[in-house]
């Protein structure tokens, strides 16, 4: 394994499926220790206890270094847990994500056109570089995050802003909301919201796009 990754590394190879697996597991495997302590995550009267304050460290595991953290309520209590990897080693354009919430796991296969996203195992949508999520299913649009000001970014699901996030590169104060919630969401809205927004949440905290 380990010389397949030296082979990859120095040719500039995409990881195989293999060691797509191989690392998942170790992601899962890095943040367990948070699983049993984390909090309910899909109602608004939860979402809106969310914050951009972490919890993470880097972990150093064969040729990979993995970055691992946890996100953190209002109160401090953990909320979701990630695993990032970036094989391109700083350009974020062959990437894996793997976000566990208390109900689900979404795992996000970045590539330079287009993000895969697995929720609970199964490839469920693909979201553009521009934020645009598509169902793999009907090829359609539900949902996007889209620029409000230099303080927040919408998000739509379907045709409705339900919500917004909050820019944390323009954060001004200790422990902030992630989340301000502006409409009631069905449970199907709520795991398509955590869907498209928490990758956001993770990568544009870490400035990892």
């Amino acid at each position: 394994m380990i010389i397949e990754d030296i082979v990859r590394g120095i040719l500039g190879m995409p990881p195989s499926t293999g060691k797509i697996s191989r690392d998942l597991q170790l992601m899962r495997e890095e943040t367990k220790s948070w699983y049993d302590k984390l909090i309910p995550f899909l109602e608004e009267k939860e979402l809106e206890l969310l914050s951009l304050t972490q919890e993470k460290k880097w972990v150093k595991k064969s040729l990979e270094k993995f970055l691992v953290g946890a996100f953190k309520s209002i109160y401090t209590e953990p909320m979701f847990t990630y695993a990032y990897v970036d094989y391109t080693k700083g350009k974020g354009k062959n990437a894996l994500l793997q976000v566990r919430t208390k109900s689900n796991e979404f795992v996000y296969r970045i590539k330079r056109k287009i993000t895969e996203l697995y929720v609970d195992g199964t490839l469920a949508a693909v979201i553009t570089p521009e934020a645009e999520m598509y169902s793999v299913r009907t090829r359609r649009q539900l949902g996007r995050i889209s620029e409000v000001s230099h303080d927040y970014f919408g998000v739509i699901i379907g045709e409705r802003e339900v919500a917004h996030l909050l820019n944390p590169e323009k954060v001004d104060r200790v422990n902030p909301r992630a989340f301000i919630i502006l409409e009631n969401m069905t449970d199907q809205e709520e795991i398509l919201f955590t869907s498209i927004s928490l990758i956001e949440v993770v990568l544009r905290t870490n400035r990892l796009i």
